[in-house]
């Protein structure tokens, strides 16, 4: 079988893949180079723990100075998740309705090929350009804690760095089948983060806000991070509950795509 719309996204993307791929291999160097700095100086601890609650929750649980806490607070709470979701929003948003909006999606369905088979290759692509890219990241971040002999575990590495990678994919999926039910490429990218923001609040606020607490089970963020990435890292259910949920948006958006007159 022909992978032909994947193989020539794939071959579109590649330089801003690359792109990617050098600028967060540099960043998070740059984040870990600075740890060095901060370790066992208890007044960067001492400032958090004057922080208000709601705003250490966008900071971290586990202090600032333990490896486990300035790797959370500096890269996996905010950081990571930011750039991905960037990321693959961007991609899913201009994989359907993008392509829609310049006219070359006609000239690609006038070919014999069915149209669910194009949001699916275009979902590979989504999966494959975030894998690499976590990957990526994953070796620079990996190397870095070796190089300055940062006490943790592989479990608490590997399991974030994959929820975030799950969380850039379900963002991405969201903004690829947002763009097949309405053509519309800013509206793609303007539903996923708008749904991506209220997702982190949920996350982040409800420990400290009570009438948010029972939301918390619906965020993406919860699923696929928790509270705590790195000291606390969520268990695997959670991890397949984002995979499935993703599939879940992809079909709705392949069932509305193969329905919808693109003349609309």
């Amino acid at each position: 079988m022909s992978f032909s719309v994947a193989t020539r996204a794939l071959r579109d993307g590649r330089r801003a893949l690359i792109g990617w791929s050098i600028g967060l291999a540099v960043l998070v160097g740059f984040t870990l180079a600075f740890y060095p700095s901060i370790k066992g100086n208890e007044s960067y601890d001492d400032l958090l723990e004057d922080m208000p609650e709601a705003l250490q929750s966008f900071v971290g649980t586990q202090g600032l100075t333990s490896p486990a806490g300035y790797l959370e607070s500096q890269i996996f709470i905010f950081m990571l998740p930011l750039l991905f979701l960037i990321f693959e929003i961007g991609r899913g948003a201009a994989s359907i309705a993008g392509e829609e909006r310049v006219g070359t999606l006609d000239l690609l369905l006038a070919n014999p090929i069915a149209r669910g088979r194009v949001v699916v290759e275009k979902f590979g692509t989504l999966v494959a350009s975030m894998f690499v890219l976590g990957l990526g990241f994953f070796l620079v971040l990996l190397v870095g804690v070796l190089v300055l002999d940062m006490d943790i575990g592989f479990r608490s590495l590997i399991v974030p760095t994959v929820g975030t990678i799950l969380l850039g994919i379900f963002f991405g999926t969201l903004a690829l089948s947002v763009g097949a039910l309405t053509g519309r490429k800013g509206t793609a990218s303007a539903v996923s983060a708008l749904v991506a923001v209220v997702a982190y609040l949920l996350n982040s606020l409800a420990p400290f806000i009570g009438a948010v607490e029972p939301l918390r089970v619906v965020s993406p963020f919860y699923w696929a991070l928790g509270e705590s990435p790195v000291g606390d890292p969520v268990p695997l259910i959670r991890l397949i509950l984002v995979i499935a949920v993703t599939g879940l948006v992809l079909i709705v958006g392949i069932f509305r795509f193969d329905r919808r007159d693109l003349g609309t």
